[in-house]
């Protein structure tokens, strides 16, 4: 795409938030299904398959996220640092509650899976808005406060 009609592009795209859900969504779909194929087919116990959907979903979601979402313009070193940094508290979390939801409780992996994703939604998009794709730091203020 050439860059004049790349940038009318992205002055004409949705807001942040249904960018983020979009992508997410995309992301999602692909984690679930790799984790469903995973289990499905034996290869992987719930709580690896989830977690295997996860890492791979997150690469495209940081992609995506940089590019489309946020149009970041934080240099990579910067922001991929700070997503790994994300989605490994958003992988621990999907990790522990999967664990507790199938291993602990013996709920159905797919309403376990559910039940974190909701949770690990709302972290990613503060996370990832509020500070992996930003290029200059977030500073409060005592007025902010």
């Amino acid at each position: 795409m050439e860059f004049s009609r790349r940038v009318a592009f992205v002055q004409k795209r949705p807001p942040e938030a249904v960018c983020f859900l979009l992508v997410g969504g995309l992301a999602t779909s692909i984690q679930y299904t790799l984790l469903i194929s995973l289990v499905e087919l034996s290869l992987l116990a719930p709580v690896a398959a989830s977690l295997t959907g996860y890492m791979t979903a997150a690469l495209i979601n940081y992609l995506l996220n940089y590019y489309f979402t946020f149009s970041s313009s934080a240099d990579h070193r910067v922001a991929m640092v700070r997503f790994l940094a994300v989605v490994g508290v958003g992988l621990s979390a999907n990790g522990g509650i999967m664990y507790l939801g199938t291993e602990v409780l013996q709920l159905h992996y797919l309403a376990v899976q559910l039940s974190a994703t909701l949770v690990i939604l709302m972290w990613n998009f503060l996370a990832h808005k509020l500070w992996t794709y930003q290029s200059e730091p977030v500073t409060v203020s005592a007025e902010d406060a």
